[in-house]
């Protein structure tokens, strides 16, 4: 048999070549970037000049953090708490701001030779190695992948809560809508870049500020209906009321990112301060307001609290869009996790091979989704679950590691009250949280078994 020619050889290598360098240009609708591949772009990024924001964008991005849906439990808390709502809202509130601020002087280190801060770090979890080498960033990144899928349940029971309600006059119940919606939303596993979802995260802060504004107008024209009376002390719920509103201050993990973006980092702990002071205002006023018109009827949701109409379903629809557009978020912060930052040997998937590409990458995504329905379907109680993250992961990492990180990192600068300051704020943490989750746990055990 004879050989080919070296001058046919070498056409058919060309040959070779060129389908390869089509292949890799022209990617299929449902490809993974690899590692690289998204290191890549990374790096053409900053190749051009750096964006940096103002301090008032870096103010709206804090709010923006803090302002998510959590915002429309917070009438519920005061029915929970009473005026024990208030202070839980207000002394959570400083909380995060303090921590927020250690978190951020984490990210730097001083300079022997001149005395002056220098930044060393840049994201969470690189604060997390600082730590523990070995560890600590698999304790930032398993943490945070755990509060985000538990952020995606809570929204997929939030729309079943609000749907039956929006129509009760269809005979489905809370979970049917729950897995009806939650199939529906599955295509959410291609999403494949951030950029493609960055506006969402403004524009569902916004809509429930909105939101809690239509309700607070509403409450605020039947101020002739007003009551004082509020709840006593109960052990049983106020642990809960904690839980809720430490979700809605779960926004630590984007601080570091936001700081090392600013045009004037310099100015930072003044934004905090600022932007936390509107931020946790905004909170207590509108559900103490909400609370005095509803009293005991006060709901889970602060859209479901209007009385039956068009203005209900409007709110309601609302609210829908609301947990439509931000299950996104953590759901592609799920999957970026895991793909991108756990190192998992059996995750690392060759993404040139298309096959595997839709066997391994978009399966895990699927499983995961389709574990987040299973789990909305199964826990019957919107408020209850929110309790049980705020006092797990959301303690975690709002309050305990910061603390835990800054004072380790910083130790040698620290003085004695800040070291006592920040073991306080681990054993409120501890404390807090254990309770909620044991008093959130037995009050979704006593719903499971009335349902």
């Amino acid at each position: 048999m004879s050989e080919k020619d070296p001058e046919s050889q070498k056409l058919l290598a060309k040959d070779l070549e060129e389908d390869e360098s089509a292949t890799a240009t022209q990617k299929p609708w449902f490809y993974l970037p690899s590692n690289a591949e998204r290191e890549d772009e990374k790096s053409e990024a900053l190749d051009g000049e750096k964006d940096e924001i103002s301090s008032m964008q870096t103010f709206f991005n804090i709010c923006n953090a803090n302002l998510g849906t959590g915002i429309l439990a917070m009438p519920f808390v005061i029915r929970l708490a009473g005026l024990w709502g208030v202070v839980i809202i207000i002394f959570i509130g400083f909380l995060g701001n303090y921590t927020g601020k250690i978190l951020i002087d984490c990210l730097y280190e001083i300079d022997p030779t001149d005395g002056k801060r220098k930044r060393v770090r840049e994201t969470y979890p690189q604060i997390g190695e600082a730590f523990h080498p070995t560890y600590g960033t698999y304790m930032v990144h398993i943490a945070n992948c755990f509060d985000q899928f538990s952020h995606c349940a809570l929204f997929l029971i939030m729309i079943g809560m609000v749907m039956k309600h929006a129509f009760p006059s269809i005979s489905l119940s809370e979970s049917d809508w729950t897995l009806i919606i939650g199939l529906l939303i599955l295509p959410t596993i291609f999403i494949r870049k951030m950029t493609q979802l960055a506006w969402l995260g403004t524009l569902t802060a916004w809509t429930a500020v909105v939101i809690s504004i239509v309700v607070l107008i509403y409450s605020l024209t039947k101020w002739q209906n007003w009551t004082t009376t509020t709840p006593p002390f109960n052990i049983h719920t106020v642990p809960i009321a904690i839980g809720v509103v430490m979700v809605s201050y779960s926004s630590a993990a984007y601080f570091p990112k936001m700081e090392t973006a600013m045009m004037h980092p310099e100015e930072y702990n003044s934004i905090m301060n600022f932007s936390y002071s509107a931020v946790t205002f905004w909170k207590f006023f509108c559900g103490v307001i909400v609370y005095m018109t509803f009293t005991e009827t006060t709901d889970q949701i602060v859209a479901l609290n209007v009385p039956h109409g068009v203005f209900r379903g409007a709110l309601c629809v609302a609210v829908v869009v609301l947990a439509l557009f931000f299950f996104t978020v953590p759901a592609f912060t799920i999957f970026d996790i895991i793909e991108n930052h756990l190192k998992i040997p059996w995750l690392a998937f060759n993404y040139t091979n298309q096959r595997r590409v839709i066997v391994s990458g978009y399966l895990l995504r699927f499983f995961l989704m389709l574990f987040t329905l299973i789990l909305a379907v199964c826990v019957p109680h919107f408020s209850l679950l929110m309790a049980f993250v705020g006092c797990s992961t959301g303690m975690i990492l709002v309050l305990i590691f910061p603390c835990m990180f800054h004072l380790k990192i910083r130790w040698a600068d620290l003085k004695n009250f800040d070291v006592a300051a920040e073991l306080f704020v681990i054993g409120f943490a501890v404390i807090g949280g254990t309770l909620g989750i044991i008093y959130s746990s037995l009050a979704l055990y006593t719903v499971y078994n009335e349902t």
